[in-house]
């Protein structure tokens, strides 16, 4: 049986390392299908994948298989995101999927499901304390939910167009999204107001990310000319750009990490 080789690619923020471009892990994960999603833990400590053979693996930084489970009802997972805590795990099957499953991250076994949504769920994300939900679906809608009972907080209509990114801020008081529309937004969670918009028109973005202190948001997308480029949240000043599809703050806020 086939196994299919996950390249795990660490970059390491320091300037005598800024050349290498080896990958730092290689593991064959055993999975006999395709991996269709990874999700890293917040610690940098542990990461799971998901492939075609209906399971999800569970692995630590040294690319060692911790535990992995099988899906309910035999169907591929191809959306898998960690909380921040290591303790759930948000999976869905497909894209045409309009729930989602919280799994246990140490049994596999469901907690409860987020139900509710009239579109297929796009993307998703979790707050950094791990009490909050965001789901977004192909119609521009943002859930909030309650990690910990699957209750639903609120709902509204944040793009007119299918949600690609989010992220929360690090005290979760704001909530970045980024659509098909050309629009980036910032919301305040508490009460859904817009504080932040950005029209970039004909561009095909790609990650949105606040740095840690929440002062400054990336904005990543496949352009040649625009790539990467940081704002400031408070001046919605534009600030150095570099081109990038993902992007990631390193912990302290001082630097960032860039692929593309």
């Amino acid at each position: 049986m086939r196994k299919t080789i996950l390249s795990i690619i660490a970059v390491l923020l320091t300037a005598s390392l800024l050349g290498a471009q080896k990958p730092v892990l290689v593991i064959p994960t055993g999975h006999s299908g395709g991996v269709h999603a990874v999700s890293c833990s917040a610690d940098g400590k542990s990461f799971l994948t998901a492939g075609g053979d209906n399971l999800i693996k569970i692995w630590n930084a040294k690319g060692q298989e911790l535990r992995s489970f099988r899906s309910d009802g035999g169907q591929e997972y191809r959306q898998v995101y960690l909380s921040p805590d290591g303790s759930q795990i948000l999976a869905a099957y497909c894209h045409e999927s309009m729930d989602a499953w919280i799994l246990d991250a140490t049994t596999g076994e469901a907690i409860f499901t987020l139900e509710g949504q009239e579109k297929p769920l796009r993307t998703a994300k979790y707050s950094r304390d791990s009490k909050t939900i965001a789901t977004a679906d192909e119609d521009g809608v943002l859930s909030l939910w309650d990690a910990k009972q699957g209750q639903l907080l609120c709902r509204w209509k944040g793009h007119d167009s299918t949600v690609v990114s989010l992220d929360f801020s690090l005290d979760g008081k704001q909530l970045a999204m980024l659509s098909e529309d050309g629009l980036s937004k910032v919301w305040a969670t508490k009460t859904g107001m817009e504080t932040f918009c950005l029209a970039t028109p004909g561009e095909a973005l790609q990650h949105i990310r606040f740095s840690p202190d929440g002062k400054t948001l990336s904005i990543a997308t496949n352009s040649s000319e625009d790539g990467i480029s940081l704002w400031s949240v408070e001046t919605k000043q534009k600030l150095p750009r570099r081109v990038a599809s993902t992007v990631f703050f390193h912990p302290m806020g001082s630097l960032c990490a860039c692929s593309g």
